[in-house]
């Protein structure tokens, strides 16, 4: 028993160590900003803001109450990735003690501590770490079931899986997946084939009850169709696109052994493959292929965002890989040696993780979050401008309503600095406003767009200065309101706090 607490001390210490350290390092990603920007929201009054985007709002909700507690907003959101990290090592560790033995609790924890991939979205305010949870405890529960299906797991089933779809609806992929999880097994082991036709309609019951809130919601059906921009049609699917789906499975065999590292990667194909000569290991094989086959089908071609969109799929090679090292632990060390180093570049100099892996993949995301447009560090440039212009007199900052990235992530950063409100402009302007040629606010004002970009106020704004970064070539105008008119050819500019939800992303 002292061992096994020693090791559980180890364990929570590295995982803590490596998910806090440097943890905002990292400037805000696109979609962290809009998810942090929606959080706070979706608690002050406007619960199911995200669906407008067809989001479902239920890990901002987290973000929101996390940025209530936390003074830095991408602190408290990136929080929240590491409580649900913590849970999938909780997971895996109970896994690996039920199906492998007591020993492979610290290899399984060692391995999802120091995997980068996983690192990297457990210091993320995005929802694929949450994710990850959803897809372990549903295997956990189909695992359940096919040893003794019941009513309780079946509608446990069905909720958890409801609880990923409020997260993300990606876990849909999930519920997809379960039906013919449960029906290959059952033929595979002879059994008839509507033996699990009663637990399959009560977790579909479940689901549907628990999910009814968003289903139901006038703003999720009128923005569901969105989703079509990452999905395939299922007409376009019965044309069975081989294209895309070599495609889909040509940049995950070229980017899931850089991610999970090769020295992990290898072995856990060995251990799959040792699976497959285990009968009590069919669930788990048909869980690790069944739902990332479902992705490979019906997505769009991937690209850059296989990074992110297969994090939730890929946790269980982790298990697979700890099989293997169980039987050959003289070359678990060795094998650690790659994902501990690139986890400590990560941790200290995410730049050069992503210049580093940006070598051996085209779809490192290095444009996501380093050299491509709307990257954290372009905003970070323009917030340290506002700040200074704000060090001797209150400004307001000038929000467009189409969430834009760097104006969700300034709203984000500057809601709670002093002398900084930011304010967002209505959605359609007074007619009123084209028979004036100034705009006039109760304090200086300032706003923000691309230069190739038409800011929806031009008329009546000054550029004054031209923002740019060390770390790629995006620049940001910074714009002042014009002045010189008479009272007769001036009105006040209308601003909000929280702007009218609209599914038009850009103006």
């Amino acid at each position: 028993m002292s061992r096994l607490f020693t090791q559980l001390v180890l364990i929570f210490s590295l995982f803590f160590l490596t998910r806090l350290t440097n943890l905002t390092l990292l400037p805000i990603h696109i979609d962290e900003a809009n998810y942090l920007n929606w959080g706070w929201f979706t608690v002050h009054g406007s619960p199911f803001y995200p669906l407008f985007d067809a989001k479902t709002p239920a890990l901002m909700w987290l973000f929101g109450t996390s940025q209530m507690l936390f003074p830095d907003p991408l602190q408290a959101g990136r929080l929240i990735s590491i409580f649900t990290g913590l849970v999938n090592l909780t997971l895996l560790a109970w896994l690996a003690s039920r199906l492998i033995s007591r020993r492979a609790i610290l290899i399984v924890s060692l391995l999802y501590i120091f995997s980068p991939y996983f690192l990297f979205y457990d210091r993320q305010a995005l929802m694929e770490s949450a994710l990850t949870s959803t897809y372990l405890f549903s295997f956990i529960l189909l695992w359940q079931l096919t040893i003794r299906p019941s009513l309780k797991k079946s509608a446990c089933l069905g909720a958890i899986l409801s609880i990923g779809f409020w997260i993300k609806p990606t876990a849909l992929v999930f519920m997809a997946a379960a039906a013919p999880v449960l029906i290959l097994h059952g033929l595979a082991l002879r059994r008839p084939i509507f033996y699990y036709f009663g637990p399959l309609c009560i977790t579909l019951l479940s689901f549907a009850i628990l999910s009814s809130p968003i289903l139901l919601h006038p703003s999720f059906r009128l923005t569901w169709p969105r989703n079509s921009e990452y999905t395939l049609p299922s007409s376009q699917i019965l044309t069975i696109p081989i294209n895309y789906w070599k495609n889909n499975l040509v940049v995950a065999a070229e980017l899931w052994p850089l991610l999970l590292t090769p020295t992990v990667f290898l072995p856990s194909i060995f251990g799959l493959i040792g699976l497959f000569y285990k009968r009590s290991s069919l669930i788990l094989i048909l869980w690790i292929f069944v739902p990332i086959s479902i992705i490979i089908v019906i997505a769009r071609p991937l690209g850059d965002f296989i990074h992110r969109y297969t994090v939730p799929f890929l946790p269980l090679l982790l298990l697979t890989a700890t099989l293997w090292f169980n039987h050959h632990n003289r070359f678990l060390i060795p094998a650690l040696i790659l994902p501990i180093s690139l986890s400590l570049l990560l941790i200290q100099n995410p730049i050069r993780y992503f210049q580093l892996t940006s070598q051996f993949s085209r779809y490192s995301y290095i444009r996501g979050y380093v050299t491509g447009p709307n990257t954290g560090y372009q905003t970070a440039a323009i917030i340290s401008y506002l700040k200074t212009q704000a060090l001797s007199e209150p400004i307001i900052v000038g929000l467009s309503p189409y969430h834009n990235p760097h104006e969700s992530a300034v709203n984000v950063y500057l809601r709670e600095a002093p002398n900084i409100l930011p304010r967002y402009f209505p959605l359609n302007f007074p007619p009123s406003l084209s028979s004036h040629d100034c705009l006039s606010t109760p304090l200086p004002f300032y706003s923000f767009a691309k230069p190739h970009n038409t800011h929806p106020l031009a008329k009546f704004l000054l550029p004054i200065a031209l923002i740019s970064n060390s770390y790629n070539s995006e620049k940001t105008t910074i714009y002042t309101l014009k002045t010189g008119c008479s009272p007769d050819q001036t009105i006040s500019l209308p601003l909000t706090v929280i702007p009218i939800p609209t599914p038009i992303l850009e103006p």
